[in-house]
């Protein structure tokens, strides 16, 4: 994650415990932070691409 968000992961990391979060809540906002953005580029990939419909009509499937 460091080469898109630069020292902001290790800052947010370091400030985990005065935000009331574990490392690993850090690292998700950041996953999600990086999945948003090349969503919003147009450049996120779909698994799999023909994903199945669950029972409530939502796509299965995992955006990156």
């Amino acid at each position: 994650m460091q080469p898109n968000f630069g020292t902001f992961v290790n800052s947010a990391l370091q400030a985990r415990k005065q935000l009331g979060c574990a490392k690993d809540d850090i690292l998700d906002a950041f996953a999600a932070l990086w999945t948003a953005e090349r969503m919003m580029r147009g450049t996120a990939s779909r698994i799999p691409n023909l994903p199945r419909v669950d029972s409530f009509g939502l796509s299965m499937e995992i955006v990156a």
